[in-house]
């Protein structure tokens, strides 16, 4: 038996922790593994966070599936470093089972991995026995990986705008950017494809990085040619947040652009909190005491929104639109829209609502002191030129 061992999300602790605790925790990863190995069984880190394991004793479908639940049941105690330090790590397991059609080493190491990769795209799963079929469906995710990879390098996903507009006057006062990855025929990739495959390859660094350079270019732009675009927002993920350096690096873009902090509105959603908010809150205070804008988006979602409002310098809150598709039409949903906006006012935060799709939710939304809106009744996302022509028209 050949298996494939994938530290979930290893490289958000390199990048919280630093690479030398990193390789220290690979270490004890290794080393962990080895216990529940016997004789001439074997392990070796393979490449970067994958390790492959050996085990020659195991004769039985059942016996290697005991040894995968013992695998991963030793990774529910954290991992001691050196340092003294405690980090929580999960894996996930492929296997290959000789004899499978298998004529060789290097055959039995690509059937492991390819269930690895099965086990990675599905969460309810911990580990796989490789199949046929899995072939062809790795396959194709590796092709898309890598036409993701030449997208972004090759500048074709770009930023799309969605106008956000006051309430009360109808006054163009923001927008939000979203990552629009057009094909070559009519059409675009859905981006609740290509976002997801970005966070879980690391993609989205230069994504996120690619996207944020062609905003930043785009309002200099405008202003030079007369325009005044209000502030634009962009949605910041959890591995931006704890990736090092991320923030100094728009810092930097922002002075090479000759532009300031006020042009942007930084959104985050709660996930961004969950793994570390000590980090987090610190990271945060540090942004609100440099002017940053900071929005929490799909308000009302999440478990701890309330807890999270109180202890971050949010000042902007968006409420998801689950809310405000049935504002007009539910009581028990306007009453929790009234009530946010409430709070809003208590905590003296501006309230942003998405996903206006009727006038009816827009009146109710008036009416209930909502500060500004967003949606398809009011502008789709649209690109710069588009958007150019917004400007225009309201500056007239």
């Amino acid at each position: 038996m050949v298996g494939a061992l994938n530290v979930s999300r290893f490289y958000t602790v390199n990048e919280s922790l630093g690479f030398k605790r990193g390789d220290d925790a690979l270490r004890k990863i290794g080393d962990r593994l080895s216990s529940v190995l016997q004789g001439n069984d074997m392990v070796a880190r393979y490449e970067g966070d994958e390790f492959l394991f050996m085990a020659q004793s195991l004769e039985t479908l059942e016996s290697v599936r005991r040894l995968g639940q013992t695998v991963i049941a030793l990774f529910n105690e954290p991992l001691e470093l050196d340092d003294g330090s405690l980090i929580s790590v999960s894996v996930n397991l492929g296997f290959s089972v000789f004899p499978d059609g298998s004529e060789t080493a290097d055959e039995l190491r690509r059937k492991a991995d390819l269930a690895l990769q099965r086990v990675r795209k599905d969460p309810d799963r911990r580990f796989e026995f490789y199949s046929e079929e899995m072939s062809q469906e790795v396959l194709e995710g590796l092709a898309m990986e890598r036409s993701l990879k030449d997208a972004i390098q090759n500048g074709a996903i770009v930023p799309f705008y969605q106008p956000q507009f006051e309430a009360s006057s109808g006054r163009l006062c923001g927008m939000e950017v979203l990552a629009r990855w057009p094909l070559a025929k009519d059409g675009m990739v859905s981006p609740g494809r290509f976002i997801p495959l970005a966070e879980e390859t690391g993609l989205i660094h230069p994504l996120m990085e690619h996207l944020v350079d062609a905003v930043l270019a785009q309002i200099k732009q405008w202003r030079q040619d007369g325009l005044s675009p209000q502030p634009a927002a962009i949605n910041v993920s959890a591995h931006q947040i704890r990736r090092h350096g991320f923030f100094d690096w728009l810092f930097d873009r922002l002075a090479h652009y000759n532009l300031g902090i006020e042009v942007l509105t930084v959104e985050l959603t709660e996930s961004a909190f969950l793994l570390d908010f000590v980090h987090v809150k610190s990271t945060l205070e540090g942004l609100g005491e440099k002017g940053v804008r900071l929005s929490i988006d799909d308000f009302g979602t999440g478990y701890s929104s309330l807890s999270y409002l109180s202890q971050l310098p949010f000042r902007e809150l968006k409420i998801d639109q689950s809310f405000v598709s049935e504002v007009d039409v539910s009581r028990r949903k306007k009453a929790v829209v009234k009530g946010i906006i409430e709070l809003a006012r208590a905590l003296e935060l501006d309230v942003v609502a998405e996903g206006v799709e009727t006038e009816s939710q827009l009146s109710e939304l008036k009416a209930l002191g909502c500060d500004s809106v967003q949606g398809f009744y009011l502008g789709r996302p649209m690109d710069a030129g588009a958007f150019t022509d917004l400007l225009l028209a309201q500056k007239h």
